[in-house]
């Protein structure tokens, strides 16, 4: 299957861009996709898209680190976006082996539901449809957020041989006031289900994929 990944570099001399939150990052990239999407009504056009993206601090600058199924037009990509680099990764998938060791990188929201309450709380779709949830979540931190992706990467085919966490800060969409808690997790992990690590990378993990969320990232273990 034809899977991307592209770089593009954050110029934040740009206000807009400097000011920017996981939600705008989101529409932008999506806008960047719509060429390509030929312009259909779908239910869950992040997901037809195959859209994955992270933002990352890096010793060069700060950059979106951007997953999907088609190639980004750089003429959408808006003032202080610049593409720096886009490519194929899908045969990556076809290299993993059972019992491989590989170095990971996600960031995810590691929450604990407590079931019902009677605060009412917003909630959308990933197409924008506004829905109403009593459900109550808890933040995880420390060693219970750790514990969180054991059990993520576990039901994802991945044994960790090592994890070390950091709080990167709330992922926001001001826009849609919506904000998920965010834990970056890197280590080495042994795969132990190739077709599930392989969904993982395809699909991501976790809650939160259209605000920057859910991308695992693989590469060869030392």
């Amino acid at each position: 299957m034809t899977l991307l990944l592209s770089e593009i570099t954050l110029d934040l001399a740009h206000r807009g861009t400097a000011t920017a939150d996981a939600g705008d990052h989101h529409r932008m990239l999506m806008k960047a996709l719509d060429h390509a999407l030929g312009g259909k009504v779908l239910n869950s056009p992040r997901q037809e898209a195959g859209l994955l993206f992270r933002d990352e601090q890096t010793s060069q600058g700060r950059r979106l680190l951007v997953q999907s199924r088609f190639p980004l037009d750089p003429a959408a990509l808006g003032r202080g976006y610049r593409l720096t680099a886009q490519r194929e990764i899908g045969q990556v998938l076809d290299h993993l082996r059972k019992g491989q060791l590989v170095r990971y990188r996600l960031v995810g929201s590691p929450v604990k539901r407590l079931g019902k309450t009677n605060q009412r709380r917003e909630l959308f779709r990933e197409n924008g449809e506004r829905l109403s949830s009593k459900e109550h979540t808890r933040t995880l931190r420390g060693a219970e957020a750790e514990t969180w992706w054991e059990r993520k990467a576990q039901a994802n085919g991945l044994t960790l041989n090592s994890v070390h966490s950091t709080e990167t800060g709330d992922i926001v969409d001001g826009k849609r006031r919506i904000r998920h808690p965010a834990v970056r997790f890197d280590g080495l992990a042994v795969i132990d289900d190739v077709e599930a690590v392989s969904e993982a990378i395809i699909n991501g993990v976790g809650r939160g994929k259209v605000f920057g969320l859910g991308l695992l990232s693989l590469a060869p273990g030392k």
